[in-house]
């Protein structure tokens, strides 16, 4: 084996480690990972769509219509009642977002901490995976973003915590370990969907222990057989993804669209592992591309892509000949990666194409599993005791003997140590370089001087007493979505009640510009219909209404001539008589597909406006499908860029 048993420390009960680390290498970590997202973190501020998240909570009572509403498509109830209290707490400050991000941090380091020991022992090897894991760029975007930190770290941390007290039951046979695992499940479905990941990960951990305690074919069987008696386990894992998803699907969250070919998501999970996680593994990517109001995807260079490659068959050479168990390693990362990403970017696929692979933000929540496989194929599981999940135990000795393959001399261990030592100083360092290349850039466009520019225009807006949201969204000036020249950071629409279409001079909107200078605004029509109007909708139907009276009756916009790819907002006024369900979609290129980032809207009672972008398409027909039994009806409708005086 790589890293012998004689390097650990010795294990005690059933909590290897316990709750405090008990060797002053780890607690030296664990501290400097906190230090260093704290300081990564610090002087930050909320960006995209958290400031309409904020806006949206501080004009809405808390209730269900809130909770449930459309996230992008994701059914995030937790997600808006966390934002409904930083907004009640905090306004637009950013300190209890601060402090809620230093709270998700110690929950993953904490989480995965205790399920490396519970997996592999207190090990001092543990440090390499925890260490890999914590300064990872992978999951540069993600503390940089709030909203990202909310919806991915949050469920992340659920799903390790939950498969940290099935190990320890697998371990121990000690139902109460289930009781925490249960409850965080339940609480990451209210953060994101792939929560559901800990259904995959049981059988697969299963797998992991049992070909690891008993070898191939035998642990097959074994693990098999465990499989089949924890059934009772699995169906109380299984019975709130169930619910989840009776309700995510049943309530428009998911819309009957085109669906990407197995050969799209095929080359998407092959582009997420050459150009985004597996060039992490090295500390790449080293090179970022696109920067638009801090955000990038990452672009390696060939030679990254390469090395990172190439190092990782060696190590797979290498565990394959020294260990006879390394196989279901490599299989517990290749399994946990391709679902992970698959269930991420499968949608993303088909608006986007497999670029939307390079965004970190995609596969960073797989980052965890993919060390544990990669841990367990470099040295055993831990051993020197039962794995009660399996009737019959096998000896210590033998169960040692079949996971490491080999012994080492107490010089080859040096050796080893030393080596290893070496490459998490080589990594940590191009690690450092890749993640500080990111914040410098994201800095640099949202300066501190920008940000308290747009709080004091927060506080100005406040102090009116009208009602307001933000979008501190991605806008060009140019259509060409691929390569923008301008944007605005925020845009704020002022006054629910009474816009009017017809005079697109009228500021209705200020719009805060990357330097922090508020202007006027107003969104600029640039499609009609085939009759010719300069608006989308209109009094086309008696009573000036175009009206969707009942479930899944269709509103359908026709445009006159086929709006090129482009970014641009829809701008909508409509009426309702009760709360309704509204999915938007466009026709592009003889594709249905999302029109918005959110897929739908939630139609409050009375007159009211929507504003949000438009998928950055070719746009042929638009349509308006309400899928509540009450009436929902368009009073007007807008297709345009947002224009200001400057």
């Amino acid at each position: 084996m790589l890293v012998d048993n004689t390097l650990d420390r010795p294990e005690t009960g059933d909590t290897p480690g316990g709750w405090f680390p008990k060797n002053l290498e780890l607690l030296v970590v664990v501290v400097v990972a906190i230090a260093w997202l704290g300081w990564f973190c610090w002087s930050n501020y909320y960006f995209v769509d958290d400031f309409f998240r904020l806006s949206e909570a501080s004009t809405t009572k808390l209730d269900w219509s809130y909770l449930s509403r459309s996230v992008y498509g994701h059914f995030v109830p937790a997600w808006r009642l966390v934002y409904f209290f930083l907004q009640r707490w905090g306004g637009f400050s950013f300190w209890p977002a601060y402090v809620l991000t230093i709270l998700e941090g110690i929950a993953l380091v904490t989480g995965f901490w205790r399920l490396t020991a519970a997996l592999f022992g207190n090990r001092r090897s543990n440090l390499l995976i925890l260490g890999w894991f914590i300064f990872s760029p992978a999951f540069t975007e993600t503390w940089l973003w709030f909203a990202n930190i909310l919806h991915l770290c949050s469920s992340l941390a659920c799903v390790i915590w939950a498969l940290n007290g099935f190990v320890r039951y697998a371990r121990t046979g000690r139902k109460r370990s289930l009781i925490p695992a249960w409850l965080a499940i339940v609480l990451g479905f209210g953060f994101y969907e792939k929560t559901v990941m800990i259904l995959p990960l049981i059988p697969l951990t299963l797998l992991l222990l049992g070909v690891q305690t008993y070898g191939a074919r035998r642990g097959l069987l074994e693990s098999a057989k465990a499989v089949v008696r924890i059934w009772w386990i699995i169906g109380l894992f299984a019975a709130p993804a169930v619910l989840y998803f009776w309700y995510y699907f049943s309530h428009g969250y998911y819309e009957n669209r085109t669906k990407p070919t197995v050969a799209a998501v095929v080359a998407a999970d092959t582009a997420a592992w050459t150009h985004a996680l597996g060039v992490s593994l090295i500390g790449g990517p080293f090179h970022w591309r696109y920067f638009v109001g801090g955000l990038a995807t990452a672009e390696p260079r060939l030679w990254a892509v390469v090395l990172a490659g190439l190092l990782l068959s060696i190590l797979v050479l290498i565990t394959a000949v020294c260990r006879a168990g390394s196989w279901v390693g490599w299989l517990y990362v290749a399994v946990s990666f391709a679902l992970s990403i698959s269930m991420a970017i499968a949608d993303r696929v088909r608006i986007y194409g497999h670029v939307s692979a390079f965004d970190y933000k995609y596969s960073a929540d797989t980052l965890p599993f993919v060390l544990l496989g990669i841990g367990a194929a470099i040295a055993p599981i831990r051993d020197g005791g039962e794995w009660v999940i399996f009737r019959e135990a096998m000896p210590a000795s033998r169960s040692h003997q079949l996971s490491s393959g080999m012994r080492l001399s107490s010089v080859s261990q040096r050796r080893v140590v030393v080596a290893a030592a070496a490459v998490m100083i080589v990594y940590f360092v191009s690690s450092l370089a890749s993640t500080l290349s990111y914040r410098t850039t994201w800095k640099a466009d949202l300066s501190d001087v920008y940000w308290s520019n747009v709080t004091s225009a927060i506080r100005t807006l406040q102090r009116t007493g009208r009602p307001f949201s933000l979008y501190d969204t991605i806008v060009p000036a140019t259509t060409n979505y691929d390569f923008p020249e301008d944007l605005l950071s925020a845009t704020v629409t002022i006054g629910f009640k009474h816009l009017s279409f017809d005079d697109p001079s009228l500021p209705l909107y200020a719009a805060v510009l990357p330097k922090g200078n508020v202007v006027a605004a107003h969104i600029v029509p640039q499609a009609t219909t085939t009759d010719g109007s300069a608006q989308l909708a209109g009094a086309t139907v008696s009573g000036g209404l175009m009206c969707a009276e009942g479930a899944e009756r269709t509103i359908t916009m026709k445009i006159a001539r086929p709006l090129s790819p482009g970014y641009r907002f829809l701008l909508l006024e409509y009426s309702a008589s009760s709360p309704a369900n509204v999915v938007v979609q466009v026709v592009s290129e003889g594709r249905v597909i999302s029109a918005t980032p959110e897929g739908s809207f939630s139609a409050l009672p009375g007159t009211h406006q929507y504003l949000a972008p438009l998928a950055p398409v070719a746009t042929q027909e638009l349509r308006f499908t309400n899928t509540s039994t009450a009436p929902f009806c368009l009073n007007a409708a807008d297709v345009g860029g947002l224009a200001t005086n400057v």
